[in-house]
């Protein structure tokens, strides 16, 4: 649910990100702090 409201993703296996959202994860994933807030989602 995550992925879907911030990037709009439904499935990570099947969808792909598009646009600006493409750009925002590969942002995201490098940011030490937003790693482990979405390690610990649940």
């Amino acid at each position: 649910m995550y992925l879907f409201n911030n990037y709009c993703v439904r499935n990570i296996d099947a969808d792909f990100f598009l646009d600006t959202n493409f750009w925002n994860i590969l942002s995201d994933i490098q940011d030490p702090v937003w790693v482990e807030n979405y390690k610990s989602l649940k």
